[in-house]
Order: structure tokens, then C-alpha cells, then sequence
């Protein structure tokens, strides 16, 4: 079995440019988990309880960013 670069799992983020992004981390990889042009349209994605049972890993609420334009 071969073992995965880890450069190859992460998403790239430039389709994404000017846009504000909901991401979950893992290990040493992250995930998009939404996106919108305003903070406004994700945060029903940031804004949850940390016992909250949606979340992909316990304790860990995504965070939010805005991908810088080109």
C-alpha cells in the first residue's frame, strides 16, 4: 500500500478567491465544508455548540476565513 502525500488531499483554495470559507481541519489535512460571498451565508456553519453531534470531529468547530482575490 502506498502512502498518500499529504499535499494531494488539500483542496485548493483559489477557486475559491473573494470568498468567505468554512473549512473543518483534520490531522494534518482540512476540508471545505461551505462557502459564500459574505460571512453572513456560512455562519450557520461556524456558529455551533461545540457538543453539537453535526461535527465531523467532537470538539472541534470549523473556522472561517476569506480567501484573498487574485
Amino acid at each position: 500500500m502506498k502512502k498518500k502525500d499529504s499535499q494531494k488531499n488539500k483542496q485548493d483554495l483559489s477557486k475559491y478567491a473573494g470568498q468567505w470559507v468554512a473549512i473543518q481541519t483534520f490531522k494534518n489535512n482540512y476540508r471545505v465544508v461551505g462557502s459564500g460571498a459574505r460571512l453572513k451565508d456560512i455562519s450557520h456553519l461556524i456558529t455551533v455548540p461545540v457538543d453539537d453531534p453535526r461535527l465531523s470531529i467532537p470538539g472541534r468547530v470549523p473556522a472561517a476565513f476569506k480567501v484573498p482575490a487574485k
